[in-house]
């Protein structure tokens, strides 16, 4: 029940009263209660009070909070491990003693940073309301400033007349050069003449200067007194407001933000509800850091910070690589839509909603509940920017596009989302101790949250398999009468695909599972997947289903292709209109993937992409037409992995909201048979029933102390599971052992035809001729079936890994150690061979 602010109270409260602390992790214990401030007077009483007040409490935890400074911490009754929110109550730098970091531009596109202690606390500028079970923050952030007495926007004719025609030379290019002239004669597109419009009314009827951006306050006194000096008054600036459409300019720039900390069972929940925000017209709110220093670590503590980055990677404390700078990765990958080209540099994408941080034998792993599309993972170790080691989300609340404009003297514009992003931002702490405290009992917590959230029902009931992603049909350049013409090719045909798998099995293999891409509506770059057209070129429906009937009944798999989203071919009558149907920069432009050859870095392939808001209806067409072909389990291709706004004008999309429309396509496909989905991120997960290219390492940068399966303990015995493709593997021995160590199952892509047919394709494929791989793929099957049998549907639960030998535990109790060194290693009793693995069987059930 919630306990509103209402009036004063008196101060003749009997409040156990607890002392500040000094530094995170070093401070006075927090004691006391907060039974006496449970009436209406809350707030005013809590800010009067000296130090920590116990204001929630469970089984569990205990939520204290510092009234004067906004302050809180979080008490682990299991341990005594105290969790604060601000890495020093006796730092001058208020942002490390702030809940909340925001960046923010003005009208004139000045970026700007605020923070909740400075710019809140200290300005005595917010308010406490009590839950039974928590409390709520809500802070006014940001502060008045001075207006200065020079127009903003002032017609050419006026600014001659009022103001340069008075001055000197000095002056007059003093003044003229904090100025820009801007005309519509060379404006680059119509989208930016409309702006300039709408922003600058009187530019229809002349050239209009407008004020430099930013600048400092003793430039702009010089400014002020220059124009004042050539006898401008106030009621001059009035008519040029007036003139131009520039409002009188509001004095402050404020932020009305809440927070809610909740308790709940091991956990701490923190939330911004997006409609309790409030922002000022002469603003937009950019970026919103949450809880920045929650947990902070000082230089003495020992223990790691875990990011999702790929499979999973852990930042030890104060590991002297402060010089790499600040660790900044999207959640989800980049969005197309406000960046044209794909990051070359970035393999791996962050998957999952967590991060972690590890201090002696206690830790906390935070899910992004809500808000996890539109956030970045941060992370910076202890001299990057202070003696902290933090972690935390920031969320980019409005995104920004800049427009080049290159009339007169000025040379872009920016702008912005016409919506600010409108979900609740969330995250939940989970407190963990002793053995649970590793990145092992992360992995644990997290799964178990997935499985109270009805992601995960049943564990997976696959025996080992080798994973084929088989290649079908693809558009190869051709020459008739010396015109060079675009044809479609035949890589794998069902007769062919069907040869393959024959061939693996009378060789051993036990089960076989197939992505089959390109097999319709033109192959590999095919049209919008409305009305399913099986290519003849493979063999027609006939051969199609005649290729389903032998993997059901050979006790195989097969899983058809249906990229919605990636449309590279748009065909006249296929139900696709670029104009209706793509997604929208914030300017108005077509959003499309940009793509590149991974070894010479050349452009390859620029395709149009589906509207997050067309997904249902295209999904649903898709559906239909599949009733008429073979099978009825799919891969739904990128939308397990890929992200993008529509900044359309009509309806925006945002990254959350396409995040909400990709799960609920996945879901419509998993009502009509099993999903497969690849390196897929956790919104599909509740609609698959297995994986591909599952990410076996992370990108690999120099912050990084060590890789860990982070990604497969979680997933591990309710999705089975393939690594990527073998055949473009550094090192195949490598990567047994890697497999092994992380339960993963082989997987290659593959095609039937010679590596020489694709000298005439321009795309991103190479020794993918499955014959020159077959010798490959059996033993590498045969070696991890063999060291994982029995395994599939079980929990990894531990993982560790020392001195190049890695140990596995699974919920049976079986370990399966890998030696990774060039001798032979003795652990726990036994001896692991140099470059193998060795397995104990469990007996638990």
């Amino acid at each position: 029940m919630k306990k509103t602010v209402c009036c004063l109270l008196s101060l003749v409260m009997a409040v156990s009263i607890i002392s500040g602390c000094s530094r995170a992790g070093s401070g006075a214990k927090v004691t006391g209660s907060a039974d006496a401030l449970s009436d209406s007077s809350f707030s005013t009483a809590l800010k009067q009070k000296e130090g920590y007040t116990k204001v929630a409490a469970n089984e569990r935890l205990e939520l204290y909070v510092n009234g004067k400074t906004a302050e809180f911490c979080v008490k682990d009754i299991q341990s005594g491990k105290e969790w604060r929110s601000a890495a020093g109550s006796g730092e001058s730098n208020g942002s490390l003693r702030s809940q909340i970091q925001l960046t923010y531009a003005n009208d004139s596109s000045q970026i700007s940073t605020m923070n909740s202690f400075t710019d809140g606390v200290e300005l005595e500028q917010y308010t406490w309301e009590s839950y039974d079970d928590g409390i709520k923050v809500i802070y006014d952030i940001g502060k008045r400033k001075k207006t200065y007495l020079f127009p903003k926007v002032i017609t050419k004719s006026r600014m001659e007349e009022k103001i340069l025609s008075k001055l000197d030379d000095i002056g007059r290019n003093f003044v003229e050069g904090l100025y820009t002239l801007n005309s519509l004669k060379e404006a680059s597109s119509e989208v930016v003449k409309s702006e300039l419009i709408k922003k600058y009314p009187k530019i229809k009827e002349e050239d209009v200067y407008v004020v430099y951006d930013g600048l400092a306050d003793f430039v702009s006194q010089k400014l002020e007194s220059q124009i004042i000096s050539a006898g401008y008054t106030k009621e001059d600036l009035e008519k040029d407001q007036e003139e131009n459409g520039v409002e009188a300019e509001d004095e402050s720039i404020s932020f009305r933000i809440p927070i809610e900390y909740r308790l709940e069972k091991d956990s701490l929940t923190a939330k911004v509800v997006a409609e309790e925000i409030v922002t000022p017209s002469n603003a937009h709110l950019l970026t919103l850091d949450l809880l920045p220093y929650f947990g902070a670590a000082d230089e003495k503590q020992e223990g790691y910070m875990l990011v999702p980055d790929g499979c999973g990677a852990i930042i030890r404390l104060n590991n002297g690589k402060a010089s790499q700078g600040t660790y900044q990765m999207p959640l989800y990958g980049t969005d197309l839509s406000t960046e044209q080209t794909d990051n070359l540099t970035q393999k791996q994408i962050l998957s999952l909603p967590v991060y972690g941080m590890k201090q002696g034998d206690s830790s906390f792993l935070a899910v992004i509940e809500s808000g996890a599309a539109i956030a970045n993972i941060r992370a910076a170790v202890g001299g990057t920017t202070n003696s902290y080691n933090n972690i935390y989300p920031s969320f980019t609340l409005n995104n920004t596009q800049k427009a080049d404009v290159p009339y007169s003297q000025a040379t872009s514009m920016y702008f912005y989302q016409k919506e600010m992003a409108s979900c609740d931002l969330q995250v939940r702490f989970c407190f963990l101790n002793k053995d649970d405290a590793d990145y092992s009992g992360m992995a644990r917590r997290y799964q178990q949250y997935l499985i109270e959230n009805g992601v995960f029902t049943q564990t997976s009931q696959y025996e080992p398999a080798l994973y084929l992603n088989l290649l079908g049909a693809i558009n190869q350049e051709d020459n008739v009468f010396g015109i060079p013409v675009q044809k479609t090719v035949a890589l794998t045909s069902f007769s062919e695909a069907e040869t393959i798998v024959k061939t693996l099995k009378d060789k051993g293999v036990g089960s076989v599972v197939v992505r089959y891409e390109g097999w319709c509506n033109g192959g590999l770059l095919h049209s919008a997947l409305t009305d399913i057209k099986v290519q003849k070129q493979l063999g027609g429906l006939k051969a199609q289903k005649k290729f389903q009937s032998f993997m059901e009944e050979s006790g195989n798999r097969v899983y058809w292709d249906m990229d919605l989203q990636y449309i590279p071919k748009n065909t006249l009558l296929d139900g696709y209109s670029s104009i209706f149907d793509s997604p929208r920069t914030i300017i108005g432009e077509t959003a499309f993937s940009q793509q590149y050859n991974l070894v010479s870095g050349k452009s390859i392939l620029q395709t149009a992409l589906l509207s997050p808001g067309k997904y249902s209806d295209f999904a649903k067409q898709a559906i239909n037409s599949l009733a008429g072909c073979a099978g009825q389990d799919v891969s739904i291709g990128s939308m397990s992995n890929m992200l993008y706004s529509d900044f359309n004008s009509g309806k925006q999309f945002d990254r959350q909201q396409a995040a909400e429309a990709a799960a609920q396509t996945a879901a419509l496909f998993r009502n009509s048979g099993k999903v497969l989905g690849s390196q897929p991120s956790d919104y599909v997960f509740e609609s698959l029933s297995e994986v591909m290219n599952a990410p076996g390492s992370s990108n690999g940068y120099s912050l990084f102390d060590e890789e860990v399966p982070f990604y497969q303990m979680v997933i591990h015995g309710y999705l089975s599971y393939a690594g990527e493709p073998l055949n473009y593997a550094n090192s195949i021995e490598d990567e047994i052992l890697r497999m092994i160590e992380t339960g993963t199952m082989p997987g290659f892509e593959w095609m039937y035809q010679s590596n020489s047919v694709l000298k005439k394709i321009d795309a991103d494929y190479f020794a993918v001729s499955y014959r020159e791989w077959l010798d490959d793929a059996i033993e590498t099957y045969t070696k991890v079936s063999g060291a994982l049998n029995g395994l599939q549907g079980r929990r990894i639960v531990a993982h560790s890994k020392t001195a190049g030998v890695s140990c596995t535990e699974y919920d049976d109790g079986t370990k399966v150690y890998v030696n990774y060194n060039e001798t032979d290693a003795a652990v726990d009793g036994h001896t692991v061979k140099a470059r193998d693995y060795f397995v104990i069987k469990g007996g638990r059930g």
